[in-house]
């Protein structure tokens, strides 16, 4: 599997970029937008982002899919992706390698086949040289 996760362009403007190459992605489908990730914490980013099963946390009354697993053979947006901790960030990676994560409070692994785009109008170079962005998620 090749993927590509996040292209800067020449003004450090926001960009889009594709993650990997999926033949079950190529029919159009709906993009799930994950927006302001400045704006949530940490755990309820995590939530958001890959569910959780009931019991997770207080108020956690049933268990709730994630946006990964609403957009399984689709494709998932990410805006301000450099705002993402580096604790998600790593969970990120680990779905774009593995295709599989687990939901919070979760025992069994979710299989998931998306397309990633991300945008982000921080400098990347600089947040990587000051540990805020992986580098492992970044290409040129």
């Amino acid at each position: 599997m090749t993927y590509r996760f996040l292209s800067a362009g020449e003004r450090r403007r926001k960009r889009s970029c594709g993650s990997h190459d999926s033949p079950a992605l190529k029919a159009p489908e709906p993009a799930v937008r994950e927006s302001e990730l400045r704006g949530a914490a940490g755990e309820l980013l995590e939530s958001e982002l890959f569910g959780f099963e009931q019991g997770a946390f207080t108020g956690a009354v049933r268990s709730k899919p994630g946006k990964f697993e609403m957009a399984n053979k689709g494709t998932i947006f990410l805006d301000e992706i450099a705002e993402m901790s580096t604790h998600l960030q790593a969970k990120l990676l680990h779905v774009l390698q593995d295709h599989q994560y687990s939901r919070l409070g979760g025992r069994h692994l979710v299989e998931t086949d998306v397309r990633v785009l991300a945008a982000t109008n921080m400098d990347v170079q600089e947040a990587m040289k000051t540990g805020r962005f992986r580098e492992d998620l970044y290409t040129d």
